[in-house]
């Protein structure tokens, strides 16, 4: 997830000096890595995280957030002291107050696990606001880039447990794609490349970005440049999510290949922003996580790479196959809404309206479902029956679900 100051760059080079002033040295054993598990839900990473004797759901792990992020009501319960910090961008077409808070130490990992991290400064920024709909639980922080400073970062997704390895004595590991990047405002950016249906390639400067819920999100200038609204037969527009800019909508389309240094993928899946979600100029796009999740991804920040391990078993997300876009309210996230339906899909085909509330999924009550659940599923192969209520009223409706891009 892309947090930007509004300063026209993605750079926080001021804010980033002050916060890496307070980083203390790491402790490790003879070498030793420690172990951070995380959960990966839906293309991101999440870690448990500990400030005082206040305990977060597990928050956001993100080398696309240069300051580490507090939710505004996680920061009241912890009794933050929180003065004024100006507005931020990123994804999404607005912007977000902020605030800043001194001297804040968490822990992240398990109990008896717990790594510790002093914040000189800490960034109070709305996130819970912003993403709980679109996620179906609280989101109360991310960790940001000075994390990974602390840190050689490595994140084996098979068993969703990050390595933690000291800078100092860490070796690349032996068979690894390295992949070169440099660090703008504490954000690691790569030169990439896009083959596109037409075997045509484009390149540009990505940002490597593990908070970002995709394989590759594209810039609307960078779309423009290179007239890629054009070059794709095939388009599938629908939300995505939120970032600190409010909410964000791309048209997915599927590439050839996505070139990252010597790594390929094939057949990515990509989004093209739409309606000022990715308004950059300073970047072509996004490399998220569901990149990452197809190796064992390893970022060293003292040696300004990033080292990818291919994985013969890697995580296949799959891509919705219905043409309904959901999300929950956060005062309850098993009321689970349509907020959208993609014209000539199946949720279309079966006369399914933004606005429904959804009541049942093959027979299950959402009472027993999460948000996640039930989106997975809608990426699945068999047909699926929905129970809706419109208006007060209840109705049944099957939808036979195909691929759309």
């Amino acid at each position: 997830m892309c947090v930007a100051p509004n300063t026209g760059r993605i750079g926080l080079a001021g804010l980033f000096v002050l916060l890496l002033g307070g980083i203390a040295p790491s402790s490790f054993a003879a070498d030793a890595p420690l172990h951070l598990p995380f959960r990966y839900e839906e293309a991101r990473v999440y870690v448990p995280v500990t400030v005082g004797h206040e305990k977060s759901p597990w928050i956001i792990l993100d080398t696309g957030a240069a300051p580490t992020g507090i939710d505004p009501s996680w920061a009241a319960r912890m009794q933050l002291q929180v003065e004024s910090g100006g507005t931020v961008s990123g994804a999404g077409a607005g912007s977000s107050k902020v605030g800043r808070a001194a001297n804040v130490d968490l822990r992240i990992g398990a109990p008896g696990q717990e790594i510790p991290m002093h914040l000189a400064s800490a960034m109070i920024v709305p996130l819970n606001d912003q993403l709980a709909r679109f996620t179906g639980h609280e989101v109360l922080g991310i960790v940001g880039s000075q994390f990974f400073h602390e840190h050689v970062v490595e994140l084996d997704f098979e068993r969703q447990i990050a390595l933690l390895h000291d800078p100092a004595s860490y070796k690349p590991p032996a068979g690894a794609i390295a992949v070169p990047f440099e660090l703008e405002g504490g954000i690691p950016m790569a030169q990439a490349s896009l083959t596109l249906p037409s075997g045509t390639v484009v390149q540009g400067k990505f940002v490597l970005d593990l908070g970002a819920k995709a394989t590759l999100l594209l810039t609307e200038p960078f779309i423009d440049q290179h007239q890629l609204r054009a070059a794709f037969p095939t388009q599938y527009a629908t939300g995505l999510g939120a970032g600190v800019g409010g909410p964000t909508q791309y048209a997915f389309v599927r590439a050839k290949q996505l070139s990252v240094g010597a790594a390929s993928l094939s057949a990515p899946v990509v989004g093209l922003s739409l309606k000022q979600a990715l308004r950059s100029s300073d970047y072509a796009g996004l490399i998220g996580g569901e990149f990452f999740a197809s190796y064992r991804t390893v970022f060293d920040y003292a040696r300004k790479a990033m080292y990818l391990l291919p994985r013969k078993d890697a995580l296949v997300r799959g891509f919705d196959r219905s043409g309904i876009f959901l999300t929950a309210d956060p005062a309850n996230f098993h009321a689970i809404r349509i907020q959208e339906v993609a014209p000539g899909t199946p949720g279309d085909a079966a006369k399914l309206a933004a606005g429904d509330m959804l009541r049942k999924v093959d027979g299950r009550d959402v009472a027993e479902l999460t948000l996640v659940e039930i989106r997975a599923r809608l990426r699945g192969k068999d047909p699926v029956t929905l129970e809706i209520e419109r208006d007060g009223a209840r109705s049944t409706h099957a939808l036979t679900l195909r691929d759309l891009i």
